[in-house]
């Protein structure tokens, strides 16, 4: 049986951007989140955390583990939180803390599926250029990229680029992808059933605080024909 390795810069990102993949391998897929440490108690709040509803940095990332478990429990998938703090409490990782994390990883999964970085998130692109490396290093397993829920939908999921700001074009993203010596296959688009979202919806609205939050920039996020309603991945291949 082939095992697959879902890497998620934070909590919430796949389940958000990965909910076909992980229902259908379940127990075959691992979901390992990144940024699943806790900040010292002399970290000051961030204004999002406040946003969603938390007194300090540490109940939001405890919180959110809490929540990531439940929804990674509704899915059927195994799961693990790493160390790595959240960008605003750490400072910007580097490609090689990342690379030697994943090169312990990987060796045990047939497939890692990692974000594409459209967004621009740093704690995504410094992941994404990591997995790249390792797999540019090894192609010791197939990789492959999912589409950053939810801003993969800014402007919604059939908007042209030209429409949004460069930071949520996927052209940008793609391209930064494919500089790299990796080359990007036809995408693959999942366009889900009513009920389909719906079952997804179960498991997103676990992560109830960081929802508190996204609902002001995204009103529709959870609405059923909106940002869930489609997952976008890329196999791909090196040319290097």
């Amino acid at each position: 049986m082939t095992s697959k390795l879902v890497l998620s810069p934070h909590f919430d990102d796949a389940v958000f951007s990965t909910w076909d993949i992980l229902v259908r391998e379940r127990k075959n897929i691992t979901n390992v989140t990144f940024c699943g440490g806790v900040p010292p108690e002399e970290c000051v709040m961030t204004h999002w955390d406040g946003m969603c509803g938390f007194n300090s940095a540490r109940e939001a990332a405890q919180k959110r583990a809490v929540e990531d478990a439940n929804a990674c429990e509704i899915a059927g998938v195994n799961w693990k939180h790493l160390d790595f703090l959240d960008l605003p409490y750490s400072k910007e990782k580097s490609i090689a803390d990342i690379e030697e994390v994943l090169e312990k990883l990987v060796p045990d999964f047939d497939v890692v599926i990692a974000p594409i970085g459209i967004g621009q998130h740093q704690d995504h692109i410094v992941i994404r250029d990591a997995i790249i490396s390792v797999y540019k290093k090894s192609r010791s397993f197939e990789l492959v990229f999912y589409a950053d829920c939810p801003y993969a939908s800014v402007n919604g999921w059939d908007s042209d680029d030209s429409s949004k700001e460069l930071d949520y074009q996927w052209s940008y993203a793609l391209s930064q992808v494919e500089k790299q010596g990796v080359r990007l296959l036809e995408p693959t688009r999942i366009e889900f059933s009513e009920t389909q979202v719906l079952e997804k919806l179960v498991a997103a609205k676990t992560y109830e605080s960081q929802l508190k939050g996204l609902l002001e920039y995204y009103p529709a996020l959870l609405e059923t024909d909106g940002c869930f309603s489609v997952e976008v991945t890329w196999k791909c291949e090196s040319v290097e």
